[in-house]
């Protein structure tokens, strides 16, 4: 009887856990980052807004957004219901194609009016520019610039004045 009883204690302290509200939800993919030539390469339009996220490899803040911001569960959630994300590198000469013509993803930076690093550029389907920000933003900012815009928000209020519902 003691070696069933200890199997079960064992079993209840360490094989099983209760559920918290963490575990019952279902956690959001990570973020996928694809070229801008996947979003506009057919004739067909995305079915979401675009969050380009400009980077280049020598950017302390673009490597602290991949390493705190973009890996965080309510960031995937609110991008993958609302977003397609795509990675344009600002330092480099790899052509791409964006709305019929073709560019370095540097000349396309440039074009989008990217200055500085990080820049995320938020699109609607047809790749016009919806808003653009740039620098570090922490998670919960973050959070609620991504619902401005997925919930169209910008539509009807000033950004200075959204509160996103719980």
């Amino acid at each position: 009887m003691k070696p069933l009883l200890l199997g079960g204690l064992l079993f209840l302290a360490f094989g099983c856990r209760l559920p918290d509200a963490k575990q019952t939800q279902s956690d959001p993919p990570e973020i996928r980052w694809i070229s801008v030539d996947g979003v506009w390469a057919s004739e067909a339009k995305p079915d979401r807004r675009v969050l380009i996220n400009v980077y280049t490899a020598w950017c302390d803040f673009c490597r602290q957004m991949d390493s705190q911001v973009y890996p965080d569960s309510s960031v995937r959630r609110v991008v993958a219901e609302h977003f397609i994300t795509v990675g344009l590198n600002a330092d480099s000469d790899r052509i791409v194609h964006f709305r019929g013509q073709e560019f370095s993803e540097r000349a396309l930076a440039r074009r989008l009016g990217v200055r500085s690093y990080p820049t995320m550029v938020f699109m609607d389907p047809d790749g016009h520019v919806i808003l653009q920000t740039n620098g570090f933003m922490p998670t919960d900012d973050f959070v609620r610039m991504l619902t401005y815009i997925g919930s169209q928000a910008y539509d009807r209020v000033d950004f200075a004045e959204f509160k996103p519902e719980p």
